[in-house]
């Protein structure tokens, strides 16, 4: 993993760019940064404008783990597709895998209230075809935590687990994740080539696809994780974005809309 602002990884930037990429991104901690509150999170007035700017040059998708219609209303810039729950909704081949992770997340969620109910710090968010557990606000992360993942882990059917910062996501198994999404889009867009921006667990199912087609950088330094590159932290990401319009504006290419 190598940080974004050394000469390879602008040399690498630079290429996405003249190579026509489709530029995709994570919301929560990447366009947006971390906030305690999920409902007060949304993107700075200069990323807003720096998005604005690159749609003129090329595709944009975000792919959330917000529902969609969440994830909409807090994109005041363009883009071309808006991808909810994890690579799930709104992914236009998804439409039947909408019905059974409906039908899953019911049940969870009428199977978890009661045990969680009483957990002081504990929001369950219902997202339609996945659910969140959100415990940022317990006293005891750790014992919270712990308890979250024995519960989750007793649901039948059994869910995909994915961790998040201070959330348990629980996704229908089987379901397109985000790496599918991708894919999918860069089929749908024209794009023989990406550059994906994520900074958590459930970005490395992107990160993970190791096609050389993509660009992967994740918002934090993790040893662990399988992208490419790093920012340092979410407000590099304007660095980025400005860096993109200086290549475009040298290379002197509008997309035609």
């Amino acid at each position: 993993m190598k940080y974004l602002f050394d000469e390879e990884g602008l040399r690498m930037l630079e290429a996405f760019c003249y190579a026509d990429a489709l530029f995709s991104f994570d919301f929560d901690g990447t366009l947006a940064p971390i906030v305690p509150n999920p409902d007060d999170a949304k993107v700075s007035q200069k990323t807003d404008d720096y998005l604005r700017s690159l749609h003129e040059n090329t595709s944009i998708v975000v792919i959330s783990g917000r529902s969609r219609p969440d994830l909409l209303k807090r994109l005041p810039f363009k883009v071309d597709f808006a991808i909810g729950n994890h690579g799930l909704e709104g992914l236009p081949s998804s439409t039947g895998s909408l019905d059974i992770a409906a039908d899953m997340t019911r049940q969870w969620h009428e199977k978890l209230k009661p045990a969680l109910v009483k957990t002081a710090g504990v929001v369950i968010e219902d997202k339609s075809f996945s659910l969140a557990i959100h415990y940022r606000q317990a006293s005891d992360k750790r014992k919270v935590k712990l308890k979250l993942l024995e519960l989750a882990s007793s649901l039948v059917p059994a869910p995909r687990i994915l961790l998040g910062k201070y959330v348990v996501n629980l996704v229908a198994s089987g379901a397109p994740h985000k790496g599918v999404a991708l894919l999918e889009l860069m089929l749908r867009t024209g794009k023989r080539a990406a550059v994906y921006v994520g900074d958590d667990e459930n970005d490395e199912d992107v990160f993970r696809l190791g096609e050389e087609s993509l660009l992967t950088i994740r918002v934090g330094e993790d040893e662990n994780s399988a992208a490419l590159f790093y920012l340092k932290n979410q407000g590099e990401i304007d660095r980025m974005l400005r860096h993109c319009l200086d290549t475009y504006k040298k290379i002197g290419r509008k997309r035609s809309l």
